[in-house]
């Protein structure tokens, strides 16, 4: 009984403390992600965009999007 509601308790433990920050994490990334992506298609071209997005990696969408050009 004790060794399963200690079983029971690290569950809950690996839940709350791994799981939930890397879906709450990857959620609020793709929502940034789209909305730098979204500010660098209207500053630059769809083709320049792309070949940054191949040279530099995800990165260079945000040094976009905070770019003033």
């Amino acid at each position: 009984m004790i060794k399963e509601n200690f079983i029971a308790f690290l569950l809950r433990l690996f839940l709350i403390f791994f799981f939930l920050p890397i879906v709450l994490f990857s959620f609020t990334f793709s929502f940034e992600f789209e909305k730098s992506l979204r500010l660098a298609l209207e500053k630059r071209e769809l083709n320049e965009v792309m070949r940054l997005l191949a040279w530099k990696g995800f990165v260079a969408i945000f040094s976009i999007a905070r770019s003033t050009e």
